[in-house]
């Protein structure tokens, strides 16, 4: 995949953070028991050409988490895309009504 929001600003002047990127949880997080931990990039949220936030996986948790870029920093560290997914990779773009569709 690559990593097509590389071009957009980040809307709190927050770090970019390419997709499979380690990222460590800076303390000003709001969630408290991430804090200082370390996890990797998964997803974005862009509206407008601004980048929002970052989906972030954590390898000993269930579920990932949003993270507003601020509340980030990046590693330069990159796992390669085999290491979360197998398979070939799709791209989904949701519409007003919050529907996903498949971009092909």
């Amino acid at each position: 995949m690559s990593d097509w929001h590389s071009g957009l600003p980040t809307a709190d002047g927050g770090p970019f953070v390419a997709f499979y990127e380690k990222v460590r949880i800076r303390d000003s997080a709001p969630h408290k028991e991430l804090r200082g931990g370390f996890g990797w990039m998964l997803g974005v949220e862009a509206d407008h050409g601004v980048i929002e936030g970052y989906q972030i996986h954590f390898d000993d948790l269930p579920t990932g988490y949003f993270f507003e870029p601020i509340h980030l920093e990046a590693t330069g560290e990159v796992a390669p895309r085999e290491r979360f997914y197998a398979g070939e990779p799709i791209r989904v773009r949701v519409d007003q009504d919050g529907r996903g569709h498949i971009v092909r």
